[in-house]
């Protein structure tokens, strides 16, 4: 544990044991790089890591001001804003640290630290942001290469402390900006070899003074360098390979993917949707989970365009609490109609008992019990508009593929029907649930007339 103490009047000494830190990223502490790119499968303890690097700098060094980033920023609520305060929390250091919940900011009295976080989207913020020491990118996947230089190059003077730039991240595709950013041949061959961190540094010519070095350390993690992932999720990462070789390769291995043929083309997206009053109708649609998220989505249909928006995104949630999040938020307040998971009968009764306008989604049609592929059709049939804080659903949207082999073939069934890769797609199926279950009913409704 890190274990505070007083060691003298005036003084405060603070045990930080050697044990609470992954072996493999224990000496990135003392690593002087002004990039720190970690590379990794899900669970690998990279995020985890940036969380108490942030947390340890903050207490052993003054006048630190560190900025953590995301695409959106509402979306650091739940990732480093939560991680930050629960290791806070986990190490007893509230004394220390002041949390501001209003605008995600940490404050260490004892230093005169700050640990700031701002979304790419709040342009306004990111200008008055000043005296930046180091920034922490989670996802940078997100982020285009220009966001990306764009924050980078707020972060310049001369300081007291080292300036760093940490960035956590699942390694999606080969094709991404960052490979070819960070990644060099050098780089690529020493992972190739089997080692887990890699350093580069590139010699920068200055008009009229000494050239600069700027140096680049490369760590590659996979859950087997968290000691403390659990056997589930072990299992979990391991049974990719037997579902979809590319994911098993990404967040198992934690390599460059390779991403197959899209489903999607990808959505349209906007800064704002038209007012309700625009629509012809208005539904929504609900998926179940547990260690897979529970997602909610809300659709709004004017002719041939759906509009969606993600209003839930949240794992480790009984059905009963599920009920309880969406009616506690308002997040269904015009009475609309949610269809729901049809495998899950029991948890769409918890939700009419709190009021909820509840149904079970339509299954079958004409691919016999696969309304997965129709309610695919059905989605592909509309011109589809996502939000920029949509940010679980346009992920999906992006990594939402055909199931493949080894070698790229797209995979079908024995029907020749081709088989769809469902991973990461809980937004996605609650979309599927409400477009297919609306379009079903409208059917019906032709049929009776």
């Amino acid at each position: 544990m890190a274990r505070p103490t007083k060691a003298s009047k005036g003084t405060i000494e603070i045990n930080f044991d050697k044990t609470l830190f992954s072996p493999l990223f224990y000496p990135l502490l003392f690593d002087e790089s002004r990039y720190l790119v970690m590379k990794g499968g899900a669970g690998s303890g990279k995020s985890y890591f940036a969380a108490q690097y942030l947390i340890w700098r903050s207490l052993t060094e003054r006048n630190n001001r560190f900025v953590c980033v995301r695409k959106v920023g509402n979306t650091i609520r739940k990732s480093q804003w939560k991680l930050l305060n629960d290791l806070i929390k986990q190490y007893k250091l509230g004394d220390y640290f002041s949390a501001r919940d209003t605008d995600m900011t940490l404050t260490c009295a004892l230093t005169n630290t700050e640990i700031i976080s701002v979304g790419m989207d709040d342009k306004e913020k990111i200008k008055s942001i000043a005296e930046i020491t180091s920034i922490w990118y989670e996802e940078p996947t997100e982020l285009s290469q220009q966001e990306f230089l764009q924050m980078s190059m707020r972060l310049r003077g001369i300081k007291e402390n080292k300036m760093q730039e940490l960035l956590t991240f699942n390694p999606i595709s080969d094709r991404h900006w960052i490979k070819s950013f960070f990644f060099t041949l050098y780089v690529e061959e020493e992972l190739r070899k089997g080692k887990q961190v890699a350093r580069t540094k590139k010699v920068i010519d200055i008009p009229d003074e000494e050239p600069l070095e700027v140096h680049t350390t490369i760590v590659h993690s996979t859950y087997k360098d968290n000691l403390f992932i659990d056997r589930q999720y072990k299992a979990q990462l391991e049974n990719l390979k037997e579902v979809d070789f590319n994911y098993y390769n990404i967040y198992c291995l934690g390599n460059w993917g390779v991403l197959g043929e899209k489903v999607f083309s990808g959505f349209t997206v906007l800064d704002e949707f038209p007012p309700d009053d625009y629509y012809d109708e208005i539904v929504y649609g609900l998926d179940f989970g547990w260690v897979h998220p529970s997602a909610l989505v809300r659709v709004g249909i004017k002719d041939s365009n759906a509009y969606v928006t993600e209003l839930m995104y949240q794992s480790k949630l009984t059905k009963q609490q599920i009920a309880e999040y969406i009616v506690n938020n308002n997040l269904v307040t015009d009475g609309g109609i949610i269809y729901c998971d049809a495998s899950e009968p029991d948890a769409v009764e918890v939700l009419k008992d709190m009021g909820l306008d509840a149904r079970s989604a339509f299954r079958g049609g004409a691919l016999g019990n696969n309304s997965v592929l129709m309610g695919i059709e059905m989605i592909k049939a509309h011109n589809m508009f996502t939000l920029k804080d949509n940010i679980n659903l346009n992920r999906e949207v992006q990594e939402y593929k055909f199931k493949s082999d080894a070698d790229g073939n797209i995979l079908t069934d024995d029907r020749g029907l081709p088989k769809i890769l469902r991973l990461n797609d809980d937004c996605l199926s609650a979309l599927r649930y409400a477009m297919y279950s609306t379009a079903k009913k409208s059917e019906l409704k032709m049929a009776f007339i």
